[in-house]
C-alpha cells in the first residue's frame, strides 16, 4: 500500500511539472503578425458599489499594428476562414 502511495505521487509531481513545461514548450519565438508593445495608457475607476463592492472598469490603449492585426483575425474567424 505504501508504494502504491509512493508512485501515484511521483505521477502527480510528474504530470504537475509536465503541465508547467506545456506553455514554454508551445511557445514559438516571432509567431505574432506584430510587436507586442505595452499599452501606453491605463487607467483604472472603482464603480462605487454599483455592480458590487469590487467592481472596477479597465481602459488601456492598444498600438495600431496590434489592433489592425487583431481585428484581421477577428474577421477571419467571424467569417468562417
Amino acid at each position: 500500500m505504501k508504494t502504491l502511495r509512493k508512485r501515484l505521487s511521483f505521477v502527480l509531481a510528474l504530470i504537475l511539472l509536465l503541465a508547467l513545461a506545456a506553455p514554454v514548450a508551445f511557445a514559438a519565438d516571432g509567431d505574432m503578425p506584430f510587436d507586442v508593445k505595452p499599452p501606453q495608457n491605463v487607467s483604472v475607476d472603482w464603480l462605487k458599489e454599483n455592480d458590487s463592492p469590487t467592481t472596477m472598469a479597465l481602459s488601456f490603449s492598444i498600438d495600431n499594428q496590434m489592433l489592425q492585426a487583431l481585428t484581421a483575425l477577428d474577421q477571419a474567424r467571424n467569417t468562417g476562414l
